[in-house]
């Protein structure tokens, strides 16, 4: 039983908690380390997919990488595993619709920089 424990233990100190990588993952968003940032919240989500908040950092991710419709999906993760600010969410997905999925926008005024 001991034994068991100890490896229990070992494999915990091998695998990194989601909060480490998830740090990890904030830290590249914040430094415009955009493609890297949403290669670690995907990497987190793999492993742990109930974490609103990370699904929630990955639309914002995609939506500042003009990938609408893949924000547009991660904000309804986000939704549906019940993340706090569900407003933000909302106001998010409300402009991706008007703004950002229109076609009658010129080219040089992206939604992606905002």
């Amino acid at each position: 039983m001991k034994a068991a424990l100890y490896k229990c233990q070992s494999a915990r100190d091998v695998i990194p908690a989601p909060v480490t990588l998830i740090r990890e993952a904030n830290a590249l968003r914040e430094a415009g380390h955009l493609a890297e940032a949403e290669a670690a919240y995907v990497r987190i989500l793999g492993r742990w997919p109930a974490l609103p908040d990370c699904w929630f950092n990955l639309a914002v991710v995609q939506r500042r990488t003009g990938r609408f419709e893949a924000a547009l999906a991660s904000y309804q993760e986000a939704l549906a595993r019940g993340v706090s600010g569900r407003e933000e969410v909302h106001l998010n997905r409300a402009v991706i619709y008007s703004d950002c999925l229109r076609q009658t926008r010129p080219p040089s005024m992206s939604c992606a920089r905002r």
